[in-house]
C-alpha cells in the first residue's frame, strides 16, 4: 500500500465475502502500514461479522478496533430496520471529517 501511495483502504470484513482470507500476518503488516502515518492513512471495514469470524488472537482484534474505522448495520447487529448503522471512527479520521465539513469540496446532504 505504501508503494502505491494509498491513503485509504476500504474493505469488507464479512466471512461470506472471503475476508476470512486475512491472515494474522497480513493484518499485522496492514497495521504497520497505518502506523507509518496514522494521520493520513485510514482503514474502513464492515465489521458485521469480521471480528468474530477471523481466526486472530485477541490482541490483534483489539489493535484493529483501535486503529481502523468500523461500521455495522443495525439489522445485522440487533435485528432491526435496514438503513441504520453503528460506526466507530479513529481520532485521526474524525479530525479529517471535521476539517472537510469546514470547507467541503461539494454540498453535504442533510437529513
Amino acid at each position: 500500500l505504501s508503494a502505491l501511495d494509498v491513503s485509504i483502504f476500504v474493505g469488507v470484513g464479512h466471512e461470506t465475502t472471503g475476508a476470512n482470507a486475512y491472515t494474522s500476518r497480513e493484518i499485522r503488516e496492514f497495521l504497520r502500514w497505518i502506523d507509518g502515518d496514522p494521520a493520513n492513512r485510514h482503514a474502513v471495514f464492515d465489521a458485521t461479522s469480521m471480528l468474530g469470524a477471523m481466526p486472530w488472537e485477541p490482541e490483534l482484534v483489539s489493535a484493529v478496533m483501535a486503529k481502523c474505522c468500523l461500521f455495522m448495520p443495525f439489522q445485522k447487529a440487533i435485528g432491526g430496520v435496514s438503513g441504520y448503522f453503528v460506526a466507530s471512527f479513529t481520532p485521526h479520521a474524525l479530525a479529517l471529517i471535521e476539517r472537510n465539513q469546514q470547507d467541503p469540496a461539494w454540498a453535504i446532504p442533510r437529513q
